[in-house]
């Protein structure tokens, strides 16, 4: 319980911006409410009881999630780091927490989320999958290829 109300008087959620939908004190209650819901962000203790964080953010990326994950630890164990690093840990935080790099965190986090943001916007414009599609209908009888459609409407093939 004490770690929780460190971590939420510490990132001052609510400043940045962001809604806490769920308290957890383990990985198996956790768990279930993070792959239903897919938040944006989850901060997550690297010790808790049965399961690890570690352990619970290795099963969201093998769900596919792409949520950002902060973990907080008290081990600066260089083995728990590459593991984080490896399961794309957003950002790695040692306790005692200090709120001046929790700053700098939330500022490199809400830059990140805001790109993101701003690219799923452009890729789901209004318009681009109408044109596309107009496109292929007035040039049906070329050879249309995903290329030749990207360069006529000015967009990544991607």
């Amino acid at each position: 319980k004490w770690a929780i109300e460190d971590i939420k008087e510490s990132f001052c959620f609510a400043d940045w911006n962001f809604e806490i939908t769920g308290e957890y004190g383990s990985a198996e209650e956790a768990l279930p409410h993070i792959l239903a819901e897919q938040p944006d962000l989850v901060v997550t203790d690297i010790q808790m009881n049965r399961h690890s964080g570690l352990e619970m953010i290795r099963t969201c990326r093998e769900q596919g999630m792409e949520t950002l994950f902060i973990l907080v630890s008290g081990y600066d164990d260089f083995n728990y780091v590459q593991d984080a690093f490896k399961y794309g840990v957003f950002f790695y935080l040692l306790k005692p927490i200090d709120d001046a790099k929790v700053h700098e965190v939330m500022e490199q986090l809400w830059e990140k989320l805001d790109k993101t943001s701003r690219l799923l916007s452009e890729l789901h414009s209004p318009g681009t999958f109408e044109k596309a599609i107009a496109y292929i209908e007035k040039h049906y009888m070329e050879a249309i290829t995903l290329e030749s459609v990207a360069k006529a409407l000015f967009i990544n093939k991607n």
